[in-house]
């Protein structure tokens, strides 16, 4: 008895969150559902996510180095490596289709720049101030993660749009240089 009755509800509830994909129909189901257990998926409207974003950094081995301005910069340009993207963020394997836990830290990133896109149209002054906030924090806090030796590291957003070979690319947001390391 119990188990055709959680049937049921389920068998109901799978109907109920179809038919609320529609909209004359979710209008009407909204004053019956307060606590929003009916889905509403939007995967193509109004605003479809149409952008990835990368979240790369790159390492400067000295800790003594300052590398507050591009000169600064230019002078230790050899102690700088290259761009590397954050390891692990999204990994191709068909098993993510079920199962993917990485995918909210590719949320959180998606997150951030939604935040920080919000952020700048309320503040078009924010400048280097952008650095004193939570977003930013939180990237500061996902490039740190795998640092195994002190150093310095920058971190960007880059934007891609597309497929490869046509994917199109351009930077969203640079970094200032901050210490990481072991022992921090």
């Amino acid at each position: 008895m119990l188990a055709s009755t959680i049937a049921a509800i389920l068998v109901i509830w799978f109907v109920l969150s179809t038919l609320n994909q529609i909209d004359p129909i979710s209008t009407r189901l909204a004053p019956y559902d307060p606590l929003g257990l009916l889905p509403r998926w939007t995967f193509f409207a109004p605003h479809p996510g149409i952008y990835d974003y990368h979240l790369l950094y790159r390492e400067c081995e000295s800790v003594a180095t300052p590398l507050g301005t591009p000169a600064m910069l230019e002078a230790a340009k050899h102690l700088v490596g290259p761009w590397e993207q954050l390891p692990d963020i999204c990994p191709g394997s068909s098993r993510f289709m079920l199962w993917n836990p990485q995918r909210r830290v590719t949320k959180t990133i998606t997150d951030i720049v939604a935040g920080l896109t919000m952020l700048r149209l309320a503040h078009p002054k924010l400048g280097d101030n952008v650095q004193y906030t939570s977003y930013y924090w939180l990237l500061l806090h996902l490039i740190q993660r795998p640092s195994r030796r002190d150093g310095q590291r920058q971190f960007a957003l880059v934007q891609s749009h597309g497929f490869p070979p046509e994917r199109q690319s351009s930077l969203f947001f640079i970094s200032n240089f901050h210490l990481v390391g072991v022992g921090r």
